[in-house]
Parts: C-alpha cells; structure tokens; sequence
C-alpha cells in the first residue's frame, strides 16, 4: 500500500509550524516565512516552486528533492489553499500558486465547505472534501494509484492524522528562529503514541543550517497495547486539555504543556481504584471514555492519549 507522507516540514525551536494571524499577506503567519530560509535556496524549490534554473545542493536539497519523489496526490487543510474563511463568497480564489500549481497531482483540500472541484494547469486539480481526513485519504490513494500520498499541512491537518496514527513517514526540520506564537506541531499531544521512531537523521546541514532534520517511519504497537490505543481516540477528543500528572519528574499540563498553570489545572483525587491498569506500566491506571471522568481523579496524567493515573 502507499503511504501517507509528510515532508519538509519544519518547525521553529519553539516548535511552532506556522506564524501567528495568518492571512492573505501573510500565509504562513507572521514571521512563517523565516522557518524556510534552509529550503527556498535549494535546486528543488527553486524549479519546483519558482521555475528557475539553478539553486543550491547538498544535505537540503536532498532532502527537499525526496519530498517529491513517487508522489501521487496530495493532501491539504484549507489554509494551505487560500485565506478564504467560512462559506466560499465565490470561486474566484484559484489557490496560492497562479494558474500552474507546484503539485502536478490530485490535491485534496480538506474543508467544511462544499465547493466544485478546480482544474488548473500541469495536471493539478483540486478536489474539496468535506467528509473528514478519513475520506481525503481514501480519495487521494485511489488518485495517487500506488504511488505515496503527501500531506502538505496545515498544523492542524498534520495532528489530526498523527492522531489516527495513519502517518507512515514525517520528516521535520528544525529551523533556528523563535516565533514565540502561532501553531504548534504537537501542542497537546504525546508523541509516544503515534507510532513512531527515528529513522535518519543526518549529521551536517549545507544550506542556511536548519538546525537539524529529523525522519521518523511508523512502527506497529505491540498486541497487548493495540486496542488499548484504539479505544482512545474518542477520549483524545473529549478531553485532550485535561491536565497532565507527574510525568518526566515534574507536573505539566496537556494544553500548555507547562508547569506553571498546574496548580489551578489538577484535580483532587477519586476514582483510582475503579481504573484499568495500564499494560506497560503496573503501577499507573488509566483512564478511558467508559472510566470515571479525568475531572473526577487526582494527579490525573495523559500517557499516549488516555488519561493515567498512579495506582
């Protein structure tokens, strides 16, 4: 089966993939722009994206250059198609790239809003899917036929996929800026439950030094663990701002992911007694959608996507 991609993302050392108050001068945020200074010199981006000869090489450009390779459709949240909000006025707005798009595949827009699907130039079009990121992926592997689907962002897009743990391979880049603000990678996550392990990471960097780069592949959960991570998606959902218990020896919370806010966050104690014990860890319950509510328990904890709690 093809997999679901996700390339040359990157990501400030504060961990935000995108800028704050995006809009139409400002499409990546402000300040969204300075995350890709190590890939817009590169011979890739400047062919793929500006249509120009030349361009750097080197670590970046390889890595660049793999993000286009045997892809068969792509996948977008509807930011990365325009800045329209809300119910489309008109079709007026053709996308961020003119008449002839850098994809030269199917693309599927992911938004709540129906709209006719837009062919353009090069072998883009542009389907709009309102059904969720479940139907986009579908609809994108029967495009793609057997070549890999990429998933071009949004932030947003990214986790709800990481979430599903449907993401096969992610390549992030770290870029020195600090953004302070904007969109998060993995703001209210534990990325030990996607699934997934470090696959390369590569020692120098040639152009503008990013920071460092990382590629991760997807690992299968063992058994005793699969429906235990299945059955947790709804709770994620559900209750992904409950606060985070004594984890790497000190109390965070799941939204801000920081310790200052816990003492207004964690709850009192209850309800230990009545939650299953975690398969890994003996001495933690956890708690799921058919437990007691993570309101309602004390030094509540998410490890992977469900609530623990020491026994």
């Amino acid at each position: 089966m093809s997999k679901l991609r996700v390339e040359s993302f990157t990501i400030s050392l504060d961990g935000f993939g995108a800028g704050p108050y995006q809009d139409v001068n400002n499409p990546l945020g402000v300040g969204g722009t300075s995350l890709h200074g190590w890939a817009l010199p590169t011979r890739t981006f400047q062919k793929n994206l500006f249509g120009n000869d030349g361009g750097e090489t080197g670590v970046d450009d390889d890595f660049a250059a793999r993000g286009f390779q045997n892809i068969g459709a792509w996948i977008l949240g509807r930011n990365m198609f325009g800045p329209v909000r809300g119910p489309w006025p008109d079709e007026s707005w053709r996308g961020w790239w003119g008449e002839n798009p850098v994809y030269h595949v199917p693309v599927f827009v992911l938004t709540n809003y129906a709209r006719a699907p837009l062919v353009m130039e090069g072998g883009t079009a542009f389907h709009f899917v309102t059904e969720g990121i479940a139907a986009a992926l579908a609809q994108a592997r029967e495009a793609a036929e057997g070549k890999d689907v990429r998933v071009g962002g949004g932030v947003n897009v990214i986790q709800q996929y990481l979430r599903q743990r449907l993401i096969d391979e992610i390549h992030i880049a770290i870029a020195p800026v600090l953004l302070g603000s904007g969109e998060r990678l993995f703001e209210g996550t534990n990325t030990s439950c996607f699934g997934l392990r470090l696959h390369q990471a590569p020692k120098h960097s040639t152009c503008h030094s990013p920071g460092s780069y990382s590629a991760v592949t997807k690992v299968s959960p063992p058994p005793q663990l699969r429906g235990w991570l299945d059955a947790s998606s709804s709770f994620l959902a559900e209750h992904r701002h409950q606060p985070l218990g004594h984890v790497g020896g000190q109390w965070r919370c799941a939204r801000c992911l920081l310790s200052s806010c816990v003492p207004r966050c964690v709850p009192r104690v209850r309800h230990r007694a009545a939650l299953p014990r975690h398969p890994w860890m003996p001495g933690v319950r956890c708690a799921d959608a058919r437990s007691p509510s993570p309101r309602r328990s004390s030094g509540t904890a998410v490890w992977g996507v469900r609530s623990v709690v020491a026994a």
